[in-house]
């Protein structure tokens, strides 16, 4: 299934799935793992993280395995994708361009 709406967000230190977005792809809640995690969200407020879950992503040509918070929150984004992520692929971020790059076998992938 394809998921739009993706945030690439170099200052966040997590990865983020809100409940909502797991909902819609019908992925079984029972592989959420439970934490007694709290964070802060976009908006400043604390909240409950739900627990935490590995999911597989397509990105380009690529496919990962990430590892999420699932929230419970109301965003105009279906995934949050942090430092982590951009950390273990090894994305080059520009803002200015609105461009990822990242390796990939022999090729670098821009997104």
């Amino acid at each position: 299934m394809i998921v739009s709406r993706v945030l690439i967000d170099n200052g966040s230190t997590l990865n983020v799935c809100p409940m909502s977005t797991i909902e819609h792809l019908n992925v079984d809640t029972s592989l959420i793992r439970p934490t007694t995690m709290i964070i802060r969200a976009f908006d400043g407020t604390l909240r409950k993280v739900q627990g935490e879950i590995e999911l597989a992503i397509g990105i380009g040509p690529r496919s990962f395995m990430v590892n999420f918070q699932v929230i419970k929150v109301d965003s105009p984004y279906n995934m949050l994708l942090g430092r982590p992520w951009l950390h273990a692929v090894g994305v080059v971020a520009s803002t200015l361009h609105r461009r990822l790059k990242f390796p990939f076998e022999d090729q670098l992938i821009t997104l």
